[in-house]
């Protein structure tokens, strides 16, 4: 779908069965740094929490990936026409499982966009 004149309207970046390794790499790490640690198959949310110093951590590191760093550029490149918006939350949750549901086989991303502050 294309936004067209409706490009403030962007409200959500989708990252469907991510294979880089790299950013399997920080979605692993992110998980295993959460107190409590969060398990493989749950669904991970992570924001500039100012009360969660993990979770900031993560959305940082996360932000940084080769998956979303380019949304991040391209609101920042855009920023007046985007309707001066920012990633305001990430949320990471399993795309498939092994045959035993035990082992995460790739991930998902959704990268929640909002107005800046």
């Amino acid at each position: 779908m294309v936004a067209g004149d409706k490009k403030e309207n962007l409200k959500y970046s989708f990252m469907h069965n991510i294979q880089n390794l790299g950013t399997r790499s920080v979605i692993r790490e992110a998980y295993r740094r959460q107190e409590p640690p969060l398990d493989g198959m749950a669904i991970g949310e992570f924001t500039m929490d100012p009360h969660n110093l993990q979770k900031q951590l993560a959305f940082l590191a996360l932000l940084g990936t080769d998956n979303a760093r380019p949304i991040e550029y391209m609101l920042k490149d855009h920023f007046v026409a985007a309707g001066r918006k920012k990633i305001q939350k990430i949320t990471v949750f399993p795309h498939k499982r092994d045959e035993t549901m035990s082992v995460v086989m790739g991930w998902n991303m959704v990268l929640e966009i909002g107005r800046d502050a």
